[in-house]
């Protein structure tokens, strides 16, 4: 789907290395499907050595967004012939990844594209899929904020989530529980999440790895964040925010799996 800055210890610093690890995947004469606009040279020189059918987003497929928040999409067929789709549902997953996915059943499932099965198929498909601890939504309760639960924990799944953030909820007030592993991009990932403008409440994971709430606490003062509060742990931080939102508030738990496992936890009780 895209190739992000983590797992560096074993993948490679830069994303031209990361790329090129993810791309021994590739086999000669076969499809590979890349999700993201952005796409690493090391990828693409791997596919062109190979002889890899390489699908790239916003070249072979592509989505948009209308005034309604539906989106379309289009892209091509095992054939290089063009499907499209109109209208489609709403979903919180990013648009980037579901795009891919089309693409790929666009190549795997020619009997998709039959008339009347493909668009049936597919709304549903779309209309259906939530992933855990991706933009997980819990389900509100009456008088009590909406709670997203969201594991990104690298600047670019942080990027994902504030423009799914804008987009959902463009004008409610925001609470955000944060708190990350010590060996992700900090710096990085706390500065986009600041971009959305918010009540922060920073917790220290109960982990070997856990990075000090201080140090997230200092990021987003440098940031210029909003109300940053510290904690000791996620579970005080998290009580402390659904002690302060309000009804027609969102809060947002994210950074870590371990920090959304938190949050799980809490409200399967």
């Amino acid at each position: 789907t895209n190739v992000a800055l983590d797992h560096i210890d074993w993948l490679g610093e830069t994303r031209e290395q990361i790329g090129f690890e993810k791309a021994g995947i590739f086999r000669s004469d076969k499809p590979a499907i890349y999700g993201e606009i952005d796409i690493p040279e090391s990828v693409e020189k791997a596919a062109n050595e190979l002889g890899t059918k390489l699908y790239k987003q916003s070249t072979h497929f592509l989505w948009s967004v209308n005034d309604q928040g539906l989106w379309s999409w289009q892209g091509v067929d095992n054939s290089n012939e063009r499907v499209s789709f109109f209208n489609l549902p709403k979903t919180t997953i990013h648009l980037d990844n579901v795009s891919a996915v089309l693409q790929a059943l666009c190549l795997l499932e020619p009997a998709l594209l039959e008339e009347g099965v493909g668009e049936t198929v597919i709304r549903q498909g779309i209309e259906q899929t939530h992933i855990a601890g991706r933009f997980q939504i819990i389900e509100k309760q009456t008088e009590q904020p909406t709670v997203i639960l969201d594991v990104a924990h690298n600047p670019h799944a942080a990027r994902n989530l504030v423009d799914s953030v804008q987009r959902y909820y463009p004008d409610q007030k925001l609470h955000i529980v944060l708190a990350m592993l010590q060996d992700k991009d900090l710096q990085e990932t706390s500065a986009i999440l600041a971009t959305l403008k918010a009540d922060w409440y920073v917790g220290e994971i109960k982990d070997e790895r856990g990075a000090p709430a201080k140090i997230l606490y200092n990021h987003l003062l440098d940031r210029n964040a909003g109300t940053v509060n510290c904690f000791s742990s996620v579970a005080e931080a998290l009580d402390a925010a659904k002690t302060k939102a309000g009804p027609q508030d969102v809060i947002i738990v994210t950074g870590s799996f371990f920090t959304v496992s938190v949050a799980m936890e809490q409200f399967k009780e």
